[in-house]
């Protein structure tokens, strides 16, 4: 018997499970709701913010809603590089060897490494043991 990364909260036995999957289906579809709705309560104020909240040095917009909390859309700036562009400006300026490489990658082909076996009548106990097994378990419910 497989055996299960956390323990349960309570055993069940087998006159309780309807009553207590009843109960966990109603909770599952309560809290898909609120997550639903929770989402878009968010979508709402962060559209408020963005018209009235006030902005800082940063970029944040804050409002402090007095007596309950204080709201902020965090500014956050990230900076790449354009690549393409950079390639073409090293390129008119004759200097694309300097900067792009060729690389050699290795990569094991399976299909190759089976074949060598096959090729080689490996016996199939040895070509077993390079076999690995991942186990995994999801819960799901499924209604009637």
């Amino acid at each position: 018997m497989p055996r299960l990364k956390a323990n349960p909260v309570r055993t069940l036995d087998a006159e309780s499970l309807p009553t207590y999957l009843t109960e966990y289906i109603n909770n599952k579809r309560l809290c898909d709701e609120l997550t639903k709705r929770v989402g878009s309560m968010k979508a709402t104020m962060m559209a408020y913010l963005e018209e009235h909240g006030v902005e800082n040095e940063k970029g944040h917009r804050s409002i402090v809603v007095d007596g309950v909390a204080t709201i902020t859309r965090q500014r956050s700036v990230s900076t790449d590089l354009d690549e393409d562009a950079a390639e073409e400006w090293l390129v008119e300026h004759e200097l694309r060897d300097q900067v792009i490489h060729e690389v050699t990658i290795e990569e094991f082909s399976e299909d190759d490494f089976f074949k060598v076996l096959f090729e080689r009548k490996v016996p199939q106990d040895v070509v077993d043991g390079f076999n690995v097994t991942h186990e995994k378990f999801s819960f799901y419910v499924r209604g009637e």
